[in-house]
């Protein structure tokens, strides 16, 4: 845990080790969220485009193969759901 001060401009640092931890650079952005009882603060590192593109990319089945044929497909699917 590591304890910040606000300027008065109403500015934090964030402390080396977290920024290094949380691979944060200058420039990127964070979302802060503030907990229901107003109490307590959580940052998060907003993902750059090119990060989200590789987040979605690897939950990708790239085997799979193709559906080319949407009837043809519908229906051998409906023969295994019947058997």
């Amino acid at each position: 845990m590591y304890t910040v001060i606000i300027t008065s401009q109403g500015q934090i640092t964030i402390p080396a080790a977290v920024r290094r931890a949380m691979g944060l650079r200058a420039g990127d952005e964070l979302s802060l969220s503030v907990s229901a009882d107003h109490n307590s603060a959580n940052l998060r590192k907003v993902m750059t485009l090119d990060e989200l593109t590789d987040f979605a990319m690897s939950k990708i089945n790239t085997t799979a193969k193709p559906v080319t044929d949407a009837n043809a497909y519908y229906q051998q699917h409906r023969q295994e759901k019947i058997r």
